[in-house]
C-alpha cells in the first residue's frame, strides 16, 4: 500500500477527472461532500456583516456548516425560501437571487436535492452569480453516476460530489473539486 498507493490513487484522480470533466489537479478525495464543504466554510475568509446565499432545500449538514462558520465570524447564512411546486427554471433563478444582497459573499446550492431530488439549474445560477461577482460553491453529492456532470461546463469555483452513492463506490469515496485560481485560499481540515 505504502509503495503502490500514491500511484493506485493517481491514476484513479485522473480517471474521476476525465469522468467528471476536470483538470486532475483541481480535484482531491473527501471522505463525503459534507467533510469537502467544511474544508471551504472553514477556510473562506468571512468577516462581520457577511453573507452566505443558499435555499431552504439544503441537505441538514450542509445547513449546519454553514450556521457555524457563519456564526463565528459574525456572518449571516441566507436559507433564502424556494416555493414548491417548482414551475419553471425561471421560477427558481428568480426566487433564488431575491436573495443577493450587497453583503452576500458567496452562493451555496445543492446541483440536486437530497429532500426533494430537485435538479437544480446550476449553470445558469453559476453563471448569474459569477456576473454578480460571487463565489460559487455547489453539493453535488448526488450527481455523480446519476446525471451527466461537466465541471468544465456548469463553471463552479468549487464542486464536491459523491462516489459512493450512484457510482457504487466505496463508502468514503467523494472528490472535492477546486478551480486553480481559488486553491490557495483553501487548507485541508487536518
Amino acid at each position: 500500500m505504502s509503495v503502490n498507493g500514491p500511484a493506485y490513487l493517481k491514476a484513479s484522480r485522473e480517471a474521476l477527472a476525465k469522468y467528471i470533466h476536470c483538470d486532475a489537479d483541481d480535484v482531491v478525495y473527501v471522505t463525503n461532500p459534507s467533510y469537502g464543504i467544511n474544508i471551504i466554510a472553514k477556510s473562506l475568509k468571512l468577516n462581520t456583516g457577511d453573507e452566505i446565499l443558499s435555499t431552504n432545500l439544503e441537505y441538514g449538514a450542509i445547513d449546519r456548516t454553514w450556521n457555524y462558520y457563519c456564526t463565528k465570524a459574525g456572518a449571516k447564512y441566507v436559507r433564502q425560501e424556494i416555493s414548491l411546486p417548482l414551475v419553471s427554471k425561471h421560477q427558481f433563478i428568480e426566487e433564488f437571487f431575491k436573495g443577493v444582497s450587497d453583503k452576500t459573499k458567496a452562493i451555496c446550492i445543492s446541483h440536486i436535492t437530497s429532500a426533494t431530488a430537485l435538479i437544480f439549474p446550476v449553470k445558469e445560477i453559476c453563471d448569474i452569480a459569477k456576473a454578480k461577482g460571487l463565489f460559487t460553491i455547489v453539493d453535488g453529492a448526488h450527481v455523480p453516476g446519476h446525471i451527466p456532470l461537466n465541471i468544465e461546463e456548469l463553471n463552479p469555483d468549487v464542486y464536491t460530489g459523491a462516489c459512493h452513492k450512484w457510482m457504487c463506490a466505496p463508502k468514503g469515496c467523494s472528490f472535492l473539486y477546486i478551480k486553480k485560481e481559488w486553491q490557495h485560499l483553501f487548507d485541508p481540515l487536518l
